[in-house]
């Protein structure tokens, strides 16, 4: 059982994981894990709790070879059975999971001297995907179907993440349709963030698949330090307008962008608010193309090619897996 995987720092990864079965066996915790029933998990049988929490958190997938080894590792007098352990696994409030790796992040954080930043700034970037669902249709009323309508269904689930890349913490992560709003789902585990890491200061790294006028005003209002990579045609005419590599420019937002809004409250709000100015960064890739990041980050703070070395960062999330 290796918990330090996204715990960060091997360093106190032991006691970390202590921390984490005595919060598993605290009444608090067994309270959420029970959503109300108060009948569940009041007796210690083949599988009480915690047994169960663990075994969830290690499998891999084959279920009745691992039933066998958690036999032998519990020590479970005749066995606990398939039917037996599903019967269990149905009680447990999965959002009991988000409650312990809640938990288990800020345990990190306490710990100041495992913590590393850059420049006094956790690095936190965000990401989204999709995953495949077994095919039922309840997945597929609840999540949605990708598949094209002359092929089998394919329900998916989205998935989006807040990642600490230099500590190597899941901050936060959350699950909905396949089609999830990237940026709001980036707005929430922002505002999930204070619960985990407390009042450090962290700057956000996004892809080029988040930026559009509101998502800068959400981040601006939160006063929230924040880079962004554009995409080709993302503000292409703030991009053209450039005179140098590094620049403030002003994002104006004119009728035809307060239009192209599918929102009427958003097409409202870029309207009230007018303009943003950010800072552009013109970074000359080694294939001879630019990449084009805005941020709010000040020069003092950083320079232009420490922007270009901050971006990089993010790839962190990408390997995560």
């Amino acid at each position: 059982m290796h918990f330090a995987k996204w715990g960060g720092d091997v360093r106190k990864s032991e006691q970390r994981f202590y921390n984490d079965l005595h919060f598993i066996r605290s009444e608090f915790f067994t309270n959420q894990c029970r959503a109300g029933k108060t009948n569940h998990f009041i007796r210690n049988r083949k599988m009480p709790l915690h047994h169960l929490l663990i075994s969830m958190l290690v499998r891999k997938g084959r279920l009745y070879m691992e039933l066998k080894e958690l036999n032998r590792a519990f020590k479970i007098q005749n066995g606990i059975s398939k039917p037996g352990y599903l019967k269990q696994r149905m009680k447990l409030n999965p959002e009991a999971f988000k409650l312990l790796s809640i938990h288990h992040a800020a345990s990190f954080y306490r710990d100041t001297s495992a913590i590393k930043s850059w420049k006094g700034y956790l690095i936190l970037a965000v990401d989204s995907t999709t995953l495949n669902i077994p095919l039922t249709e309840e997945n597929i009323h609840q999540y949605g179907n990708t598949a094209k309508h002359d092929r089998r269904g394919r329900p998916q689930i989205g998935l989006s993440c807040l990642f600490d890349v230099k500590n190597r913490v899941l901050i936060d992560m959350k699950t909905g349709p396949c089609k999830l709003n990237e940026r709001e789902e980036a707005i929430l585990h922002i505002e999930q963030v204070p619960k985990v890491i407390g009042e450090r200061k962290s700057i956000y790294i996004f892809d080029r698949g988040y930026p559009s006028g509101e998502f800068f005003l959400d981040l601006l209002e939160r006063n929230k330090p924040f880079l962004v990579r554009l995409g080709s045609v993302s503000f292409k005419k703030e991009q053209q307008s450039m005179e140098s590599d590094d620049c403030d420019v002003r994002i104006t937002f004119d009728k035809t962008r307060c239009k192209a809004c599918k929102k009427e409250s958003s097409a409202q709000r870029l309207k009230k608010a007018g303009f943003v100015e950010l800072r552009f960064v013109r970074i000359d890739l080694e294939n001879g193309e630019y990449e084009y990041l805005a941020t709010n980050l000040t020069r003092e703070e950083f320079n232009t090619k420490e922007i270009g070395v901050l971006y990089r960062m993010r790839w962190g999330i990408i390997t995560i897996s």
